[in-house]
């Protein structure tokens, strides 16, 4: 599911912010604000979906030498019902940074791909 980049999710502010994002209660509108005081949760998703989000962690992914976003990882509720704890946060660091590589190493072949895809459909053949 792709989400925009910015304040209207947890996913995305991490991806605007570049920064992990960690809270313990998604619908807890003042922990959202002391965050930033634009973001919010998207409640939509548990809604389609029947899910119920409480604790959220979201890590963007990032390319090591550039910086560029390539993703961002978002784990949910926690066991204990907690926020994520700081070993976590460690963790899943580490975890992103294990995946960036991964992500630089298909990124220039699915560029290809949609190149070929607008080049070729735009051929005249006639």
């Amino acid at each position: 599911m792709g989400l925009q980049i910015g304040h209207q999710s947890i996913a995305g502010h991490a991806a605007q912010a570049r920064r992990c994002v960690n809270v313990a209660d998604a619908y807890d509108v003042a922990e959202l604000r002391r965050v930033d005081p634009a973001l919010r949760f998207l409640e939509e998703v548990d809604r389609r979906t029947g899910y119920r989000t409480r604790q959220v962690l979201a890590m963007p992914v990032l390319d090591a030498a550039s910086g560029d976003l390539l993703g961002v990882v978002q784990l949910l509720n926690s066991r204990d019902g907690a926020a994520f704890p700081g070993a976590t946060e460690v963790r899943l660091r580490r975890f992103c940074e294990a995946l960036a590589p991964a992500f630089e190493r298909v990124r220039p072949a699915a560029e290809d791909r949609k190149s070929t895809r607008l080049n070729s459909s735009h051929t005249d053949i006639s």
